[in-house]
């Protein structure tokens, strides 16, 4: 077994410009061991640096920008190595066999997710499924095309699902019905300028080089009235204030973390209006409470502060374009 070591806490600044706001007053917040990662993890981008037994450690910074809180990895993996990767996404997110796949396809809970967005679509901006359903429902990163499938039983029939593994968009195609754009989300064509209703980037967005570039494509290519929606983690969630060591989800394909006033400002950025940001309780919350109030020198109050706290894990995100 592989021994570990505990990440380690840096906060030294660095010659760097945000990727985001350009702001030039950056910090290294965390030096990551990459034996800390499970063995899936650790093949994911490895491959493309040196890794041997005589390179015992593979250190990656993770930066984070005191202007817009953007925290992200440094240095980053080439477009070439990132595409090449995604490009294995069947093997990596479990889906590499066709009873894996139509397991997650024909789950119930697609429809239910596809439901429980539109009522928040409504809820935010005053938009029934009827002001929806003639455009496309676009899902960048859409692995097996399980999110387009819960709209297609919602009677959603302009599905597009963005994906670089073009075995998955094989099955994406014959077992969903959905347009399959083989690559990335700056190659989709055109002709899908102007015309989704509703584009999402679930646990996608932080793995895309440029969010900025991303955003302003989505922009793109959502209709007037068309409304975006982000889920991403939350680098100001519970674990990670109180205890960014046991915040796990430091991987070498996650390039981004994201707060609320984060995503906020790349949004207004790329045009984006009526941002709306949430965190809604997880079992990940859960488990992080339990964690950080196993912490012998927390104070009653402490732990009482921490058990009002609504920063989950997991920050969701809708904007619209007007």
């Amino acid at each position: 077994m592989l021994e570990k070591r505990p990440v380690t806490r840096v906060p030294t600044s660095i010659n760097t410009t945000c990727p985001i706001c350009r702001s030039h007053e950056q910090e290294i917040l965390l030096l990551g061991n990459i034996r800390n990662l499970s063995i899936p993890r650790r093949l994911r981008l490895i491959p493309n640096e040196p890794y041997s037994s005589t390179q015992k450690y593979l250190e990656s910074s993770m930066i984070s920008c005191k202007a817009c809180e953007i925290v992200y990895l440094w240095p980053q993996p080439t477009p070439e190595a990132l595409e090449s990767h995604y490009q294995q996404a069947s093997i990596l997110h479990g889906t590499s066999t066709e009873v894996q796949y139509l397991s997650r396809v024909y789950s119930q809970n697609n429809k239910e997710t596809a439901e429980s967005l539109l009522l928040a679509i409504e809820k935010y901006y005053g938009k029934s499924k009827a002001n929806l359903v003639g455009g496309y429902v676009a899902d960048i990163g859409c692995n097996a095309a399980d999110f387009l499938f819960g709209f297609k039983e919602l009677g959603f029939e302009k599905l597009l699902g963005v994906e670089p593994d073009q075995k998955l968009q094989t099955w994406n195609q014959h077992y969903v019905g959905c347009d399959t754009h083989i690559g990335m989300l700056s190659t989709v064509e055109d002709r899908y300028r102007g015309t989704c209703s509703i584009l999402a980037l679930r646990d996608s967005l932080e793995h895309h080089l440029d969010p900025l570039s991303s955003m302003l494509k989505c922009f793109q290519l959502l209709a007037p009235g068309g409304v975006l929606y982000l889920q991403v983690p939350n680098i100001k969630c519970k674990i990670a204030v109180h205890n960014l060591e046991a915040f796990e989800w430091f991987e070498p394909d996650h390039l981004y973390y994201f707060s609320s006033k984060s995503i906020s400002e790349l949004l207004t950025k790329a045009g984006f209006n009526k941002i709306v940001t949430e965190t809604p309780a997880t079992d990940f919350d859960r488990n992080d409470h339990a964690l950080i109030s196993a912490e012998p020198y927390f104070s009653e109050a402490m732990r009482a502060s921490i058990e009002a706290e609504k920063a989950g894990r997991i920050l969701r995100c809708f904007a619209i374009k007007i």
